[in-house]
């Protein structure tokens, strides 16, 4: 039976113990603090709370770009290069991620990699 790897943005709420403990590798979205960026999932969530107080703006996010999906498709392949990979994507309607990472599997002509866009958000 050939492996299936998992893979979805941070944006889908999932914690990094659940990906860990079922094996899902995660794509980071981005948070724009101003004119920095950080990657989600990468900070105490208490920065955003402290940036709003000291701002009075809420930080911008973003979705995964086709370089963050390149680069995970390129970690998975390593790790396990006959493995298949089934991307779930937080809505195509509100990110662009979906989009991304058809242009990384176009781009760098990957095969075994089915995308569903699952239309769903959460709001962890």
């Amino acid at each position: 039976m050939e492996k299936m790897i998992i893979l979805a943005e941070t944006g889908s709420d999932l914690s990094k113990e659940a990906a860990k403990e079922y094996g899902i590798k995660l794509v980071p979205m981005h948070v724009f603090f101003g004119a920095e960026t950080k990657d989600d999932g990468t900070f105490p969530t208490e920065e955003i709370y402290g940036y709003f107080q000291r701002t009075g703006s809420l930080p911008k996010t973003s979705g995964c770009v086709p370089e963050d999906f390149m680069k995970a498709f390129k970690e998975i392949r390593e790790e396990d290069p006959d493995s298949k990979i089934l991307y779930l994507a937080y809505s195509a309607v509100t990110t662009c991620s979906y989009q991304s990472a058809r242009i990384a599997i176009d781009e760098g002509q990957i095969d075994g990699v089915a995308c569903v866009d699952t239309k769903q958000v959460s709001a962890g």
